[in-house]
């Protein structure tokens, strides 16, 4: 028997991809219309060719998160959402509804922990977890059941494209991450250690604990300084980048379960979006009437 499989969609992830893919489309009124266009597009596209038997969007939720009450400075340097995004999100939520393609989100955690923590019930229920997502930090919860598809390069990375893709094991994703920092959201790391060096050092002494119990046998003198004078922001930065995958979500499959969309409503909705391109996908053709003489 086939294995089942559940497709969870990183939302802010495609929602900013889309937005910034597609630049100036708008209804004839103004209204912004290119996140939600590329972000309907993106999903039709994967419906139609994996055929998915469980699918839903997973956002993030407004307001500070616990990573922000462990270093306030958390995703400081982000810049706010832009006008014209803001106003396309509750539209988009309701083109999701209008397709009966569910939405979650968590108060206090970002959309990766929910994404983590499902992905991990998905494997106790006996079903693969698919995590469409162009984050990397999402690389770590990857394992025998879960994989993650990047939409932006159609490429599905599984255990052993993660050591291709990031060098070390996904369980050692995190060490890495952990020395590199990530400038994105305001992730430390340790000063003066970049990519290469992080991947090198992981790759050389296996994990980061490790690294840490021998760090007298670093040959680079700066980098073993580096690491010794940094060692809160290195903790820090551990548990920054690590998911929690133990939320109360409660993954319920039959609600994740691939539906017919509501066609009148998506209609409306398409109409009012002026998505004629996309009516045909997702409303299908009334038959003609059959004739009697």
């Amino acid at each position: 028997m086939e294995e089942k499989r559940l497709f969870l969609v990183d939302g802010n992830s495609l929602l900013y991809r889309s937005y910034y893919a597609i630049r100036h489309l708008t209804t004839s009124q103004g209204f912004p219309t290119n996140a939600i266009f590329g972000f309907i597009s993106t999903l039709r596209k994967l419906i139609d060719r994996e055929r998915p038997d469980y699918l839903g969007v997973v956002f993030d939720v407004k307001g500070p998160t616990v990573r922000h009450e462990a270093f306030k400075d958390y995703k400081a340097h982000r810049k706010p959402m832009p006008d014209d995004l803001v106003v396309q999100v509750p539209v988009l939520k309701e083109v999701l509804g209008a397709l009966r393609i569910p939405t979650a989100e968590y108060p206090g955690y970002e959309a990766d922990d929910v994404l983590a923590t499902l992905a991990r019930e998905a494997e106790e229920k006996k079903v693969r977890a698919v995590i469409v997502t162009t984050d990397k930090d999402l690389l770590q919860v990857v394992d025998a059941s879960t994989v993650v598809y990047n939409p932006a390069k159609e490429m599905t990375i599984d255990e052993a494209g993660v050591r291709e893709v990031f060098g070390v094991a996904a369980d050692r994703v995190i060490d890495v991450l952990a020395l590199w920092g990530d400038p994105t959201d305001n992730v430390p790391g340790v000063p003066g250690i970049g990519e290469k060096t992080a991947k090198a050092l992981i790759q050389e002494f296996g994990s980061l604990d490790n690294l840490l119990a021998n760090l007298d046998k670093v040959r680079n003198p700066r980098i073993r300084e580096k690491i010794a004078q940094n060692r809160d922001l290195l903790d820090l930065s551990r548990r920054l980048v690590t998911l929690t995958r133990d939320l109360d979500v409660g993954l319920d499959l039959a609600a994740f379960a691939l539906k017919e969309p509501d066609e009148k409503e998506i209609l409306r909705l398409f109409q009012r979006l002026e998505f004629t391109t996309l009516l045909g996908a997702f409303v299908k053709k009334p038959r003609p009437e059959k004739r009697t003489y």
